[in-house]
């Protein structure tokens, strides 16, 4: 629709626009929750933030590059070809792991996130709990500037959108689905149900991921049918997300199933209260 919007005849990115408002809201919403729960650390909750951005963008590209593998091990079982023109071939390779999967900065954030919490020495559950409607916020808006730019366009569809000048070629000339603003639409909705239950005390401390576990994987595995692009690799009949949403769902089961059996209850009875124990 519109990848890019000129400031003074420069050309900024409207994804990368997108993703700075949500990544903008992301600390309004982690400052409201500061303020009313005085045992939440700022400082902190920084240093945290930029360990989850550093493991988003290196998951983010990984999972790509693994998508890619097939292109991957080509140009590398090539090498004769690739040091011809070494820096064309170098290109082509960064190619291959140029583009970001969501799933792999899910992954590479809670990753980076757990990793600082547990060398802090910080409560893992209080924070988890804080950052994890973050997810679907900052989503949100990710998908949004998808739509914009024109990637993970939908399939052909009578109702839908038109794009015209989509970063990616394929999605042009063609009405299609807007996934990507259904997907906000369902992230928007997942984001609200977890600040609510967050803000009432509603979920046992350090078990708000579970509702994300159960709730965006089975969106996403439903919206990959409708997906008109196939860049994000195929492992059999699924899509890589696909598979991914089946993983995180089961996790989330098990670790229900493993809480119930030892005696856990993950719904508080305590009254809503930024003091109450979570």
């Amino acid at each position: 629709m519109y990848p890019y919007v000129y400031v003074f005849g420069y050309p900024l990115s409207s994804y990368g626009i997108m993703v700075s408002i949500g990544f903008l809201c992301c600390i309004a919403y982690c400052f409201i929750r500061y303020k009313k729960r005085g045992e939440i650390d700022p400082a902190t909750t920084i240093f945290l933030g930029l360990w989850i951005a550093l493991g988003i963008f290196v998951g983010s590209h990984i999972l790509y590059g693994i998508t890619n593998i097939d292109n991957i091990i080509t140009i590398l079982t090539h090498t004769d070809e690739f040091f011809e023109n070494f820096w064309a071939g170098l290109s082509l390779l960064g190619a291959q792991i140029g583009g970001m999967v969501f799933y792999g900065g899910l992954i590479g954030g809670a990753i980076a996130a757990l990793i600082y919490l547990k060398t802090t020495k910080k409560d893992v559950g209080l924070y988890c709990d804080l950052l994890v409607p973050c997810i679907p916020l900052f989503h949100l808006f990710g998908r949004i500037g998808c739509f914009l730019g024109g990637c993970c366009y939908g399939i052909e569809f009578p109702i839908g959108f038109t794009y015209t000048n989509s970063l990616s070629e394929a999605a042009n000339g063609v009405c299609r689905l807007p996934l990507p603003l259904i997907e906000a639409f369902f992230n928007l909705l997942i984001f609200i149900l977890l600040a609510v239950l967050h803000s009432k005390n509603t979920i046992r401390k350090g078990s708000l991921w579970m509702v994300y576990a159960f709730t965006y994987p089975v969106v996403r595995f439903i919206d990959e049918f409708f997906r008109g692009d196939e860049i994000r690799g195929f492992w059999g009949p699924l899509s890589t997300s696909q598979w991914i949403s089946i993983g995180i769902f089961a996790l989330a089961l098990i670790y229900f199933i493993i809480g119930k059996v030892r005696g856990i209850k993950f719904i508080n009875k305590t009254p809503a209260t930024g003091e109450a124990e979570r």
